[in-house]
């Protein structure tokens, strides 16, 4: 029976691997905007920096042009995201929360699309780069929330750029984007247990397993002969 301890242990590092749906979203923020502090080193020094987090309703208030300036003026100066960019990705979560994944399919075809691939990596691996690259500036920390006498994991985020498209990502939800196992294209999965985009693809694994079958088949009767 698994003890009491391991199992606050595995809750705790389910948290840390599933920040999109547990961990909220920190950002340096103003002094006075402030929900709590991060203790940590720069330049040798030991500073307590103010940070807040951001939210969906943060991430919509961005998204309005009538909002996105009061929004701006609470955080540091920083790189923010192209709003057509967060537009697509956002189009794929409204999409796939209608129920309608071919135009969700459709949206994440047009992300991908929007940006220069590389020749020499599938459309998935590319995918994958470009959400690694968004998210490169987040990292896992303990904070300490105003109000509280615990601390507390959260995902720090050094700009809000950073933290709006994990937010944008986070209503996707990462776990509805994969690779396609026929084609080998990007995919948006309707259920966990989907791995080809079609019949189609389906058969074309088939047939793909088939002729290394074969091959594998092939060779051992050589070395046999």
């Amino acid at each position: 029976m698994t003890s009491v301890s391991v199992k606050k242990a595995l809750r705790t590092a389910m948290k840390i691997a599933l920040p999109e749906s547990e961990l909220p979203i920190l950002v340096p923020v103003k002094p006075k905007f402030r929900a709590g502090t991060f203790t940590w080193s720069k330049n040798d020094d030991v500073v307590a920096d103010p940070v807040r987090q951001l939210t969906q309703r943060d991430l919509d208030a961005y998204m309005d042009p009538g909002l996105r300036n009061d929004l701006v003026a609470m955080y540091l100066p920083a790189e923010y995201p192209d709003v057509k960019v967060l537009g697509l990705v956002l189009a794929i979560a409204k999409e796939l929360r209608r129920g309608r994944f071919d135009d969700a399919q459709a949206a994440l075809n047009a992300f991908v699309q929007g940006s220069v691939a590389d020749p020499t990596i599938s459309a998935a691996e590319h995918l994958a780069w470009i959400l690694n690259a968004e998210i490169s500036k987040a990292s896992p920390i303990v904070w300490q929330p105003d109000g509280s006498s615990q601390f507390a994991f959260g995902l720090y985020c050094e700009d809000v750029g950073t933290a709006l498209f994990l937010l944008a990502l986070q209503r996707v939800g990462v776990g509805r984007i994969g690779r396609c196992q026929g084609c080998g294209e990007v995919m948006i999965a309707d259920r966990t247990s989907k791995r080809f985009h079609d019949a189609k693809c389906r058969v074309r694994a088939f047939m793909r397993r088939r002729a290394e079958e074969k091959r594998r088949t092939s060779r051992q009767k050589g070395k046999v002969n």
